[in-house]
């Protein structure tokens, strides 16, 4: 529980300020798919392949250099070995799955099979004729070529900082109505707000709007990236015990979008999460895109029935499974009272993101100061995100989903 403040980010210096620490496998499962673990298959391959072209330079010129042959061909040995104990990692971290699903899972099984062939010829054919040392060569520039392919895939389709879809989800139910909370009076917008929005759900509105400006000056300020922010669609859901859509998949103007937002007051509903979430899947399943992460913020006063987080639980599970995870940040306004349901949804999407600088989480604001405080540093946490391609995303999320189905 945190009262408002993001806890579960990588600070500047590089260290995390969270509770949450990644385990052993974890680190493993990052290190298997990382670009310092590429180039360091790429020497070795490289090694590999002059150590046998060394071999047969020998044998057709100094026949007699058993030596040096003895030698090399023990580099050899200690390579493919090498390369046999990284195929076993990935498929104690991974499981089978890696090698046959999602958008490289062929390539990783064939680079198994060669793997596997390459080291299986080394054992066989110790004395190597011409016909067997080409194709060895072959299978050794297989793993230069794939290595080569992905990378330069995800080159092209990785910018430097991701782009986002922020789906902010509002309760406007009965007790948003309440009073106890509301606009900042030195706020741009109280003008706009006072008159029939002075209360939570007003409150809630200013703190989005400060967001989005956030978000675009953040951008603004930043080397190299001044138009990430203008990737970033914004979605507004609106509920009690009905959902109603204020914006959709719209870009950051922010004018605009308040506009929209004031439309829709308070009620006197109860409020109903569950049509809230099952909202939240239509629109990300409708503009889903693999390079834009999708970020949640759902902000209500708690003061519902715990409902029940099955639908929750197979959106989070869906979106994972297509690389791109559910970040959700719910957030509790007013008394520190009813936040055991938001804390539980949270919870929930926590176990499908990846251990990297975002996380899920509930926080808790008492007042309209730390209400906007709060989205405000969100805003700027997500400028700190680096882009992960999302085949490693999933990966990633699949061996933190086992240690967490493992230690429960």
């Amino acid at each position: 529980m945190n009262y408002g403040t993001i806890p579960n980010v990588v600070s500047a210096d590089g260290n995390s300020s969270g509770p949450n620490k990644k385990s052993t496998c974890t680190y493993i499962a990052e290190f298997l798919e990382s670009r310092a673990m590429q180039w360091i298959i790429l020497i070795l391959v490289t090694v590999d392949v002059l150590a046998l072209m060394v071999i047969t330079i020998i044998k057709l010129f100094h026949p007699d250099d058993t030596s040096l042959i003895g030698l090399l061909s023990n580099l050899i040995f200690v390579i493919n070995t090498g390369f046999l104990v990284e195929m076993l990692l990935r498929f104690i971290v991974f499981g089978p799955t890696y090698f046959y699903n999602g958008k490289y899972g062929p390539l990783h099984g064939l680079d198994m099979l060669i793997v596997l062939a390459t080291f299986g010829f080394e054992l066989l054919f110790e004395d190597k004729d011409k016909e067997v040392v080409e194709l060895l060569l072959l299978l050794r520039f297989w793993r230069i070529i794939k290595i080569w392919n992905v990378e330069k895939i995800d080159h092209n389709e990785l910018p430097e900082r991701p782009a986002f879809h922020v789906i902010f989800v509002m309760d406007r139910g009965g007790s948003m109505g309440a009073s106890d909370i509301t606009p900042q009076k030195n706020s741009r917008n109280y003008n706009y707000l006072r008159s029939f929005h002075n209360n939570r759900l007003g409150a809630a509105y200013d703190a989005v709007c400060s967001f989005m400006e956030t978000r675009l000056h953040t951008y603004q300020q930043s080397v190299g990236s001044p138009l990430i922010a203008k990737q970033d669609m914004v979605s507004l859901v609106i509920f009690d015990d009905k959902v109603d859509v204020a914006f959709e998949n719209k870009s950051l103007d922010v004018n605009l979008l308040f506009d929209k937002m004031l439309e829709y007051k308070a009620t006197k509903g109860r409020s109903d999460y569950i049509v809230a979430i099952n909202k939240v899947d239509e629109i990300v399943t409708k503009h889903f895109d693999a390079k834009r992460l999708n970020v949640v913020i759902f902000l209500s006063d708690g003061e519902v029935e715990l409902p029940k987080l099955n639908n929750l639980d197979s959106v989070c599970k869906r979106n994972a499974e297509r690389g791109s995870s559910l970040y959700l940040y719910t957030v509790h306004i007013g008394p520190d009272t009813g936040h055991y349901a938001l804390e539980m949804m949270s919870d929930v999407a926590k176990t499908y993101n990846p251990p990297d600088h975002l996380s899920s989480q509930v926080s808790m604001v008492m007042d309209e100061v730390m209400l906007k405080n709060l989205l405000i540093r969100m805003a700027i946490v997500l400028q700190d995100q680096k882009a992960v391609m999302p085949e490693k995303r999933w990966w990633i999320v699949q061996v933190t989903r086992k240690l967490c189905g493992a230690s429960s």
